[in-house]
């Protein structure tokens, strides 16, 4: 086996030898390289960040200073007064771990209105095991109640299950959500929409994670 491993290894070399044989030159010039390198080690390295450095100017000939995003604004909406530009899902992610991106904070105020009145209709009129889909420009996706069920103090609760799609990014998420009065439901998830405000105190490994995703 490493017998093996090491023919691989070196069968580029043996070809290589073998054809300076062919062209009668000496395979000493082969060295010639790496006693450049060992004397003037460090003009070496700042010659070869000089070449990469040309390269990537070369393939991008815009100036440094122009080498800037577009506003948020201008990727997503077309002209002034019309409806916003509908953008494709570049990512997909698990909603319930600690690490996704937090959908509800990427709504705008008018994207959380909508979907809360969404949501409000699945989980009022909805049977269990029943699919909801639903659309509205830059969000949409599917909500299904699983089991209504309610509590010891008399709370009238759902499980559910949804996909949901905020901009570029999409998530597989599941949850409780309960009834608030007035026909309003709200998921007992902290920083969801909508959030039924329950002062809930996320744990030590959740709080690592939480404090990670801030950074980034």
């Amino acid at each position: 086996m490493i017998g093996a491993l090491f023919k691989i290894i070196f069968l580029p070399f043996m070809l290589v030898g073998m054809l300076f044989g062919l062209l009668g030159i000496s395979t000493r010039i082969l060295l010639i390289p790496l006693k450049i390198f060992a004397r003037h080690t460090v003009a070496c390295i700042v010659i070869a960040g000089i070449v990469i450095l040309y390269f990537a100017m070369k393939n991008d000939p815009r100036p440094l200073n122009e080498l800037k995003p577009a506003p948020a604004e201008s990727r997503t909406r077309g002209q002034k007064g019309a409806p916003p530009v509908i953008e494709l899902v570049s990512k997909y992610e698990n909603g319930d771990s600690t690490f996704s991106t937090d959908l509800y904070a990427n709504m705008t105020e008018i994207e959380r209105k909508q979907y809360s009145q969404v949501f409000y209709a699945v989980m009022r009129g909805i049977p269990d095991g029943q699919e909801h889909i639903w659309n509205f420009y830059n969000i949409h996706g599917t909500l299904r109640p699983s089991r209504t069920f309610r509590t010891k103090s008399g709370l009238v609760c759902r499980d559910f299950t949804e996909v949901l799609k905020v901009h570029k990014i999409q998530q597989n998420l599941s949850g409780i959500a309960c009834d608030n009065g007035g026909g309003a439901w709200c998921k007992l998830k902290p920083n969801a929409t909508p959030a039924c405000g329950l002062g809930y105190n996320p744990g030590f490994v959740e709080g690592i994670g939480n404090s990670i995703k801030r950074l980034f």
